[in-house]
């Protein structure tokens, strides 16, 4: 009899056997009683040395033989909470709960344990044996009882959108000792083909009413709390996608930051008809916070002739081109999401001999498209700027007048993948051009303009 009892394990749904042999010596040198290479002793190991579910005697012992009662399941479980609700971020108490008396049990730790746990959260709701009135907390816990208090912990969770089950009922294992007259007969299916956490023997049999010692609780909970970890997890990542997908998306929300390195040509265009095509390469940051719908997008640029030299000759350069203003949201144009914006545009140039420095104020907008809601997006921001002001830093003649008249209009556009949700990599063209031109002295720039490509990381928090 004894050899049909040890093979026992709630074997759980595409479960990866746990074989850590550090565990095992630990197990074994923590509790006297426990030998090396027992068959439970990687369960012992899990549940009371590293996830501290389950508690030894105080003379080191961990008496696995011993039948496991229903006080011991509550400290259990206090411990399980604590851990789910920790990896959910938020608590699994419902709002309505029952209110047991339980004079049986008497006043102290166990009783307050006792309490949070049936009452509370209401795990023991539907377990036999256990009424308004008594808890009868030291009767063994079968196996048909675990898999209630499961079914409960998971529809509880459920309840709460914090798990979603992975099938249904119909879909999964059978049990040949199982059938629709057995008290526990929808938990056994829900936990077996619903959650998927949950199977019996290798002989097509669950042995419901067996009840459990200490050392198959232990094997048998060292495997299903790492799958009702993993359903939150799958859980929390099926809801972040579809919030994705689904929800209005605000091109700010979506991509915080965006960090980018370009590489393009510049040209300009003076009066007298001399043209440069320049290469520039930069490096850009780009932040649309969502829930100020703040725009910022700084642009540094190393170049290897001035743009705004106003005709100097340098053979290199350095700008800073940055855009800042308020967001505006509009509403969702089926796929697409648009966001015009308000704001001023600065625009410094550095070359040797002479700087300049241009501002005004800038209108815009920022444009996303995410064709069925796949991983894949389009994006694109347009811009008009005045460079109203206009002063030379340094150099040049101080007799010049200032620079004026300066028009810049600019865009942009590309695609990014999603790797995760919060992570993906762009790729995109950026054109500006000052069709109008600016004044200094005696020459005038009919044209001045860059194109450059782009390849980036977006970041979201």
């Amino acid at each position: 009899m004894k050899q049909l009892r040890r093979p026992f394990v709630l074997a759980i749904a595409m479960s990866v056997a746990l074989a850590a042999p550090a565990f095992a010596s630990l197990a074994s040198d923590t509790f006297q009683d426990v030998p090396a290479g027992h068959w439970a002793e990687v369960g012992v190991a899990e549940v009371a040395i590293k996830r501290d579910l389950m508690r030894g005697y105080p003379d080191g012992t961990f008496r696995g033989d011993k039948p496991f009662t229903r006080f011991q399941f509550v400290d259990s479980l206090v411990s399980l909470l604590k851990e789910f609700e920790t990896l959910s971020k938020t608590s699994w108490r419902p709002i309505d709960h029952p209110m047991n008396s339980y004079a049986d049990v008497k006043p102290g730790a166990d009783r307050d344990r006792v309490l949070a746990i049936a009452n509370d959260y209401g795990l023991f709701e539907g377990v036999p044996d256990v009424t308004p009135d008594r808890f009868n907390g030291e009767k063994t816990v079968t196996r048909y009882e675990m898999a209630k208090i499961i079914d409960n912990l998971l529809r509880l969770a459920e309840s709460k959108d914090l798990v979603r089950p992975r099938g249904k009922v119909g879909d999964g294992p059978t049990f040949s000792d199982v059938s629709p007259k057995d008290w526990a007969y929808r938990d056994v299916l829900d936990v077996s083909q619903r959650y998927k956490v949950m199977v019996g023997f290798p002989d097509g049999t669950f042995r419901g009413p067996e009840e459990l010692t200490r050392y198959q609780y232990a094997q048998a909970i060292s495997q299903t709390v790492p799958q009702i970890r993993e359903l939150i997890a799958e859980t929390g990542r099926q809801k972040e996608a579809e919030s994705l997908s689904a929800s209005p998306r605000r091109y700010q929300d979506l991509t915080p930051l965006r960090l980018e390195l370009d590489s393009g040509v510049t040209g300009g265009l003076p009066a007298s008809g001399n043209g440069q095509m320049l290469q520039a390469l930069g490096m850009r940051y780009v932040r649309y916070a969502g829930s100020w719908f703040f725009l910022s997008d700084t642009r540094l640029q190393l170049q290897s002739g001035a743009l705004a030299g106003l005709g100097s000759g340098s053979s290199s350069g350095t700008a800073l081109d940055e855009t800042f203003g308020v967001m505006v949201q509009v509403p969702m144009l089926g796929p697409v999401q648009l966001q015009p914006y308000l704001g001023l545009r600065a625009y410094a140039d550095f070359a040797p001999g002479e700087s300049y420095l241009f501002m005004g104020p800038g209108v815009g907008a920022v444009g996303y498209l995410r064709p069925g809601n796949g991983p894949w997006g389009l994006f694109l921001k347009g811009g008009l700027s005045s460079m109203l002001l206009g002063s030379q830093l340094a150099g040049g003649n101080p007799t010049t007048p200032n620079p004026s008249g300066l028009i810049l209009y600019s865009s942009e556009a590309g695609v990014e993948y999603h790797v995760t949700p919060k992570l993906a990599v762009t790729a995109g063209l950026n054109v500006w051009e000052a069709p109008v031109g600016y004044l200094t002295g005696e020459t005038r720039f009919g044209k001045a303009n860059q194109t450059g490509l782009a390849l980036g990381v977006q970041l979201g928090f």
